[in-house]
């Protein structure tokens, strides 16, 4: 058995913590019976009928930061499990 508080440093962030478990190096490497395979997610984001500038002003919001990569950027430091829950989104990045 292998024991998360034994082998994570105190004092990392929780993002820290995540990827050093997820590493090729990290905790989950160590056990035997361990294979990740996350299942595919749906996410959305919703808006009332009658707000149709806020729609299309998030959507460009959207288009803009995934273009310049902003949106990677933000998702890699907060979630950074989601490329791997959301392959298809991720798609060529």
């Amino acid at each position: 058995m292998i024991s998360l508080a034994e082998l994570q440093p105190s004092g990392m962030d929780l993002v820290s913590q995540v990827e050093e478990i997820f590493s090729p190096s990290g905790i989950l490497s160590k056990a035997s019976n361990f294979e990740f395979r996350p299942q595919q997610q749906e996410m959305a984001v919703a808006f009332p009928q009658t707000s149709v500038k806020l729609r299309e002003a998030f959507n460009r919001f959207l288009a803009q930061s995934r273009k310049d990569g902003s949106y990677e950027r933000i998702v890699k430091k907060y979630y950074p499990t989601a490329f791997a829950s959301f392959p298809e989104y991720f798609k060529g990045r």
